[in-house]
């Protein structure tokens, strides 16, 4: 990166970062600055950053550039052309099947649900986003992963009410009480890989 980033560099990174979001720059405006930034600040492992429709050189470029400024790169970076270039959806579904998925960035919200006799979590999945994301995801699917997974959840305790409800019930064990495991499925369920 040449230089410190100019002002109105800034406020666009800033605008977008942590959101999901399309920039728009007219040629000369800086976007290479900022797309290094961006993956500067997500170059971890676990996280993916897609450069579409680049042509080799500018490809060869950007990767120069970027490991000028990180010598020591952790995470690999994949190039692939997509067969069909000019079609937003089957991006979206190419980034999908490569990008790991949480629960939580395909659920409306996960809450904490208490009842005079029961307690759960109750997760409403948001099925316009999946549906956006061209991810091939269910409550069934999300009931799976959940019983696959270290939380130690059983089948039997995990319900799905329609296409969009998980209810998954905490089980009190010799180390935890139910409150305990309620709020522990509360913080590590919307982090679960789906």
């Amino acid at each position: 990166m040449a230089g410190p980033r100019l002002e109105f560099e800034t406020e666009m990174f800033l605008s977008l970062f942590g959101c999901d979001g399309l920039l728009v720059v007219a040629e000369g405006m800086g976007v290479d600055r900022i797309l290094l930034q961006f993956m500067r600040v997500y170059s971890e492992q676990g996280s993916l950053v897609l450069l579409l429709n680049t042509t080799t050189p500018e490809q060869t470029e950007v990767l120069s550039r970027f490991r000028e400024g990180e010598p020591f790169m952790s995470t690999p970076i994949i190039t692939a052309p997509l067969d069909v270039e000019d079609d937003a959806d089957y991006a979206r579904l190419v980034k999908g099947r490569i990008e790991k998925t949480l629960l939580g960035e395909i659920s409306e919200y996960i809450e904490e649900v208490f009842l005079p006799d029961d307690c759960f979590i109750l997760v409403k999945l948001s099925l316009e986003r999946i549906r956006l994301l061209r991810l091939e995801v269910n409550a069934e699917t999300v009931r799976y992963s959940i019983c696959m997974s270290k939380l130690r959840v059983k089948p039997g305790d995990i319900a799905v009410h329609g296409e969009a409800v998980v209810c998954v019930s905490p089980r009190e064990n010799n180390k935890s009480s139910m409150y305990y495991v309620l709020q522990s499925l509360k913080e590590e369920l919307p982090k679960l890989r789906i």
